[in-house]
């Protein structure tokens, strides 16, 4: 491995891993909140912010893919259950929201 991918410390990859869900829940949270007063738009929002979700993860895996092509098979897999597990918090997370809007 050369070039843009070359790193000593593996931590960097987690480090930008995190920064790109936080901001991405950030920007979850900040559209939703955004839109709880519409709730016609609430559903297309998530079934929007879905999509967009798993357009992200698809990239990730092809650059992944074209560019590195090391143990893919395993970074898949560990990538799938990661989406998975920050799927399903994202998606308890807006449940929460909003059934606490509802109650209010």
């Amino acid at each position: 491995m050369s070039g843009l991918f070359a790193h000593k410390e593996p931590w960097i990859w987690l480090a930008g891993v995190v920064v790109f869900l936080s901001a991405y829940a950030l920007l979850t949270v900040w559209l939703v909140n955004k839109a709880k007063n519409r709730q016609g738009q609430l559903v297309s929002l998530y079934m929007a912010l879905k999509i967009v979700k798993l357009l992200l993860f698809v990239s990730v895996l092809l650059a992944y893919r074209l560019m590195i092509n090391i143990e893919t098979v395993r970074f898949t897999i560990i990538t799938i259950v990661l989406y998975l597990i920050y799927l399903l918090m994202d998606t308890f997370f807006l449940t929460y929201k909003e059934r606490k809007w509802k109650e209010k």
